[in-house]
């Protein structure tokens, strides 16, 4: 599209067994090899204006093929999702949310720190206005914070809230609050957003007898073990399978 022009542009694979090569344009952009977790390339460098090839070699067997030698069928290929997406050069890569130790027994009151970075590795001169807001799962606003980066370098931010009358998480009750992360430009514009989702909930464990507790209370594990696998499909699963399985 002409507004990716002058953004970074990567290029997601979702999951591919075991070992894939990606190329654009006859140009080799990289390797990855872990069937199970995304692989993102950046490839501004071998991109041309109009129609783009993109090409993938993928190997049904590699060294990383031992390390996932689990009980399952062995099928090769693309299983998950594959697309583009184009974000500002100067722009939030990575967060990291933590309440570990930072809670309360009971997971009702306590802190959440949310660690931004913000790449930048062209090192070019920018200033960003980087705001988180945590909304409940009816969407009110639960607090906002606010990071302004002003930098040639890629720098890391600590953003804590002070919380408390939280809903917590549990599995009986699996309540999700949102967490959203926008970035405007030094003239004032959105450039950029993005949300995930967050539960709160402590985790403890007693060593005689092991005996596990969330949010302060007393849990009981029942649960098989389950691989991806379709009669159809193979390692493509839709939501309606997996739910499937998880009520068998």
């Amino acid at each position: 599209p002409a507004d990716w022009d002058g953004r970074d542009i990567f290029l997601r694979l979702e999951g591919a067994k075991s070992g894939v090569y990606v190329y654009v344009n006859g140009q080799e952009v990289g390797y990855s090899e872990d069937s199970k977790n995304p692989a993102e390339f950046l490839i501004n460098n071998y991109l041309k204006p109009g129609k783009n090839l993109i090409a993938f070699q993928v190997f049904r067997w590699c060294d990383g093929s031992y390390i996932e030698g689990q009980d399952m069928w062995h099928l090769s290929g693309i299983h998950r999702d594959v697309y583009l997406y184009a974000t500002p050069r100067v722009a939030v890569r990575d967060h990291f949310v933590q309440t570990d130790g930072l809670l309360s027994a009971d997971a009702t009151s306590g802190a959440m720190v949310l660690q931004l970075t913000v790449d930048n590795r062209d090192g070019l001169k920018a200033k960003k206005t980087i705001e988180a807001v945590i909304r409940d799962a009816e969407g009110q606003e639960v607090q906002r914070r606010q990071w302004v980066y002003q930098s040639t370098t890629t720098a890391t931010e600590a953003l804590r809230f002070d919380l408390k009358d939280l809903h917590s998480w549990t599995a009986e009750s699996p309540y999700l609050y949102t967490i959203e992360v926008s970035q405007r430009n030094a003239k004032g514009r959105e450039e950029m957003a993005f949300s995930t989702k967050y539960g709160f909930r402590t985790i403890s464990l007693t060593k005689n007898p092991h005996v596990v507790y969330v949010n302060g209370q007393r849990v009981f594990f029942k649960g098989v073990n389950t691989q991806d696998i379709h009669p159809l499909y193979g390692h493509a699963i839709d939501v309606e399978t997996m739910l499937r399985d998880v009520i068998l």
